[in-house]
């Protein structure tokens, strides 16, 4: 499973972008994984979930998962929007891309 993942704006308006490949990951995160994107029920959500009432210096998320057997889906969502189902995966991501970027420092 291939995922790519983007924050972007909040005060600063800054941009953070991380791929990942789950077979990097231990085995425990992949299950973990597995499990958030399920619980999301991901592959169904619409492709954009923003709130209807829009506020200034909140982050957007963009998330693309490629999946052999389930395909492609990209959703965009609003940090106003998250769900409580959704929520746990964007902060796993978000927790995977610190990972990553310590790593690079």
């Amino acid at each position: 499973m291939q995922i790519y993942f983007q924050r972007a704006g909040g005060f600063v308006g800054m941009k953070m972008t991380a791929s990942f490949d789950s077979r990097d990951f231990s085995a425990d995160e992949q299950q973990e994984l597995e499990q958030l994107i399920r619980q999301a029920d991901f592959f169904r959500l619409p492709s954009r979930i923003m709130s209807k009432t829009p506020q200034p210096d909140r982050f957007q998320y963009q998330l693309t998962v490629r999946d052999d057997a389930l395909g492609d889906k990209t959703v965009e969502v609003g940090e106003e929007a998250l769900t409580p189902e959704l929520k746990p995966l964007v902060d796993f991501l978000m927790a995977q891309l610190r990972k990553q970027r310590s790593a690079k420092s």
